[in-house]
């Protein structure tokens, strides 16, 4: 509904470290202080919200600066009791533009609501408010919040309009990104614990049998040693005469793509 004009360049060292944060989470903390410390704010949190048919948005993600007490806004605010956070304000937000302060967030019968939160965040040592969003695609939204310190009472500059505005764009994909991959590793999570549990030995290794993951089953078999071993995580046999129909058969199965198999003896049986 409103364009983003990118005025962030590809090299900005700043980029390399929102893309970066999209593989480990405790890396946004860096990069929120960094975002303080250009804008001359005393604290930034990014969310990740989703609009879902309720009075307010519900946080599916979320990373902060290294400043802000989360226990103390959660007592005394919560994104529960947030009304910046409510589902109309958000949804008429998206249809003027990303950048916003207060002034355009509440109308003026709603002065009431908006002195009580602007009381509580001073409380809790946050002043002045800057507010970014953009849509993420279906119900979900990004919204970055700087606050600065309750002793400055002065308004953000032009400079740092313009370098939010620039950022956004790639903040929203990071955002984006590191939920997806969240959300995958989550999937990972249980699906590894589903097969360590499996009755059956489970190795995944690649062509060349390097091991990239394997159950317990697996690792208890593979400590004792008989026909396969698992030394320095590379599966081998133990002898030449098995080694050569395990390499076989990892070749066959990746030529080939289908099933192939390979008999090892063990004290055990086959």
């Amino acid at each position: 509904p409103w364009p983003i004009v990118l005025t962030v360049s590809t090299s900005d060292p700043l980029l390399l470290q929102i893309y970066e944060s999209c593989t480990t989470v405790e890396r946004w903390r860096g990069v929120l202080d960094e975002v303080c410390a250009e804008t001359g704010a005393i604290s930034a949190v990014l969310q990740g919200l989703r609009v879902d048919g309720g009075a307010r948005a519900s946080t599916f993600w979320m990373a902060q600066d290294s400043h802000i007490d989360l226990d103390a806004y959660q007592a005394t605010i919560s994104d529960a009791g947030n009304p910046r956070l409510d589902t109309h304000r958000i949804l008429k937000t998206v249809l003027s533009r990303p950048l916003l302060g207060d002034d355009e967030l509440f109308a003026a019968t709603e002065e009431p609501i908006r002195r009580r939160l602007n009381e509580q965040l001073l409380n809790i040592g946050l002043g002045n408010f800057l507010g970014g969003l953009i849509p993420l695609g279906d119900d979900r939204y990004m919204a970055l919040a700087l606050h600065r310190r309750p002793d400055d009472t002065g308004d953000f500059s032009t400079r740092v309009l313009d370098r939010i505005n620039g950022l956004l764009p790639h903040l929203a994909q990071a955002v984006s990104l590191s939920h997806s991959m969240a959300v995958n590793r989550s999937a990972s999570a249980l699906l590894h614990g589903h097969l360590d549990h499996w009755p059956c030995a489970l190795v995944v290794c690649d062509v060349q049998g390097r091991v990239h993951w394997l159950n317990q089953q697996a690792t208890v078999a593979l400590r004792a040693g008989d026909e396969l071993r698992c030394p320095d995580r590379q599966l081998r046999a133990a002898t030449a005469q098995a080694q050569q129909r395990l390499t076989r058969a990892l070749k066959q199965s990746a030529e080939e793509r289908s099933q192939a198999f390979a008999v090892f003896d063990t004290t055990e049986g086959r």
